[in-house]
């Protein structure tokens, strides 16, 4: 999923101000986890989208949501728990892994 998510953030336009790097083998989960962070951080200034994860069970399992601000309220537009799509109940491992899912489909409905 990390090659995904590089390339479908790279084609949407954001480019990271903080962590360069040539192929996410090369970071270590740490700062892979910052890039995510600064992809979310960029998803919601300029997109109007807040993705995240969220722990669910004890931080052994985590739900990937993404939230759009329509200037009245937060509408939830992904939620892996209540995917209208798989019908089906998603969770992940980490946290990290979570907001990678939810990146992803937040990026998936930017027009950039």
């Amino acid at each position: 999923m990390k090659n995904k998510l590089i390339a479908l953030s790279k084609e949407k336009g954001f480019k990271s101000k903080i962590i360069q790097f040539d192929d996410y083998k090369s970071m270590s989960d740490d700062k892979y986890y910052l890039w995510l962070c600064e992809l979310k951080m960029w998803l919601m200034r300029e997109c109007g989208l807040f993705c995240y994860g969220n722990p669910v069970s004890h931080l052994q399992e985590f739900q990937a949501a993404v939230e759009r601000d329509d200037l009245i309220n937060f509408n939830t537009v992904y939620d892996s728990i209540v995917d209208s799509d798989n019908e089906e109940t998603r969770l992940f491992k980490s946290l990290p892994i979570a907001l990678e899912k939810a990146l992803l489909e937040g990026l998936k409905l930017t027009d950039k």
